[in-house]
């Protein structure tokens, strides 16, 4: 496939300076590939459709979503698309994504992170479910990952992260998609909690193919300096021709990106902007 063939567009993320348009805790991608529509993740809130609709992107015409994890902050805006397109919708995620997946991250209370509404509710509304734990093309030239293997000794699930009786969260149902192109591949995250560096190698070897350009979120927020900077090393072998983190990147860690140049193609984005 041609670069040209294809469009990213934010449409949720925890920053907007797109008039009209609202930001909240969560992430969202409708990407645009010839004549097909894939919305990857679905945000917290019904946010997503009223910024599709300030942003002019038609909802109702999507082919397919397709779900990075089970956390409410990439599937929470689903029930409401549902709702409102009022069709049947091929949903591609992992199995695991109706874990129980909880946080401790605003203290020691235990607090429910996962999918808002249940598998029956979501079916109800419309949506199929085609699960999937190793590589699958869900559209031509574009892929989710599966399950993405934890390889180096640097990169671990955010310990905040647990399952209701407070084990650590493997986090299994994570995944990226990718597209590839006939100069490289495009990667998208959503939290990348396999680590940025793992999913981005594993990549490379499904595909066979060098990372062209990486946009989405890096869970990088609660980073140790260590591995951010391991990270950064990384990025730069790669010689990338965009990086573009948002969502749970992380102020601070945005502006040690920011002053650390991972690459010349390092640039932020937020609602509505296309960088790809």
């Amino acid at each position: 496939m041609n670069k040209s063939h294809f469009t990213v567009t934010i449409l949720v993320d925890n920053t907007t300076y797109t008039k009209g348009t609202l930001a909240e805790h969560g992430f969202s991608a409708l990407i645009e590939v010839l004549d097909k529509k894939i919305l990857f993740d679905t945000g917290s809130t019904d946010i997503l459709l009223k910024n599709s609709q300030i942003l002019d992107k038609n909802l109702h015409s999507i082919s397919c979503v397709a779900l990075s994890h089970g956390h409410y902050d990439h599937t929470g805006g689903l029930s409401p698309l549902l709702a409102r397109i009022k069709k049947e919708v091929q949903v591609f995620a992992h199995p695991d994504i109706f874990s129980n997946h909880c946080s401790t991250a605003h203290g020691e209370k235990i607090t429910y992170a996962g999918i808002p509404v249940s598998r029956e509710e979501l079916e109800r509304l419309g949506a199929r479910f085609e699960f999937n734990d190793k590589p699958v093309e869900i559209l031509p030239s574009v892929f989710l990952t599966g399950v993405i293997p934890r390889e180096n000794d640097f990169e671990d699930v955010d310990s905040a992260l647990c399952t209701d009786n407070l084990k650590p969260d493997p986090l299994l149902d994570d995944q990226s998609l990718f597209l590839t192109t006939d100069k490289g591949v495009i990667v998208i995250t959503g939290c990348a909690h396999s680590g940025l560096v793992n999913t981005l190698e594993y990549i490379r070897q499904v595909s066979g193919k060098e990372i062209l350009a990486v946009l989405g979120g890096t869970h990088l927020i609660r980073a140790e300096k260590e591995r951010i900077e391991k990270t950064v090393q990384y990025l730069k072998k790669l010689h990338l021709k965009a990086f573009i983190p948002c969502h749970c990147t992380g102020i601070r860690t945005l502006r040690y990106l920011h002053e650390a140049q991972p690459t010349p193609g390092y640039v932020g984005i937020s609602i509505g902007e296309q960088q790809l």
